[in-house]
């Protein structure tokens, strides 16, 4: 993959600022800058494919609560019961030992 260069203007306190911190990681300014940006543009990538997985998700969420016929609903008040009846056991078992 072949490279592209930008040019971009920032005041001299900003460049004396980011030359000092580039020194301060032994690299120069360029190379500070190139790897801030390639960071976030892969934090946006992971970002997006994570909001695109999450999307899909709810979608089929959905799918599947309209499908409502073909599941074995458990009320919420039953699930909450068996759930404290596990963790008190955990507990007492825990307290046991």
């Amino acid at each position: 993959m072949g490279e592209a260069r930008f040019t971009i203007q920032v005041d001299e306190d900003t460049k004396a600022e980011l030359t000092k911190l580039a020194r301060a990681s032994n690299r120069t300014a360029a190379q500070f800058l190139r790897d801030l940006v390639e960071d976030y543009v892969r934090r946006q990538r992971e970002e997006a494919a994570h909001d695109a997985w999450f999307r899909q998700e709810v979608r089929e969420g959905i799918r599947e609560a309209d499908a409502a016929s073909e599941k074995e609903w458990i009320p919420q008040a039953q699930v909450m019961t068996e759930v404290r009846a596990a963790l008190e056991a955990h507990i007492a078992a825990k307290a046991g030992k």
